[in-house]
């Protein structure tokens, strides 16, 4: 601790000397006229964008979710005659199982609103 205390300083320092070296990657030095060039953002590259954030951001809590499902099985399956362990594991099996329910009702809601948006219902 005492040596990360020393050395704090110096980083911090060196940090803010590198604060315009990475500013000015973004000046335009090549002297284009134009220096953002390419293609904008269609409506469907928009919903390609929210879509695959939503399906990642739902794997990761259904991951999650059944981590805590296992964690509270093997917590409860081990508690033996300990009423404070099996308690808790119980507490760890419900709490999984009412995340993955949520998190599947909110992968409904959104599927069910991006079709609505995107008019691909009936």
């Amino acid at each position: 601790m005492k040596k990360l205390k020393k050395i704090a300083p110096a980083i911090l320092v060196a940090g803010l000397l590198l604060v315009p070296v990475i500013a000015m990657g973004a000046v335009n030095i090549g002297g284009a006229e134009n220096p953002v060039s390419g293609e904008g953002l269609t409506r469907g590259d928009v919903e390609d964008i929210i879509g695959n954030f939503a399906n990642f951001i739902m794997t990761i809590g259904i991951a999650l979710a059944i981590i805590a499902v296992v964690v509270g099985g093997i917590i409860f399956a081990t508690a033996g005659d300990n009423e404070d362990r099996a308690t808790r594991g119980k507490k760890w099996l419900w709490n999984g199982l009412i995340a993955a329910l949520i998190i599947f009702a909110a992968g409904l809601l959104i599927d069910t609103m991006a079709n609505i948006v995107a008019r691909n219902f009936f």
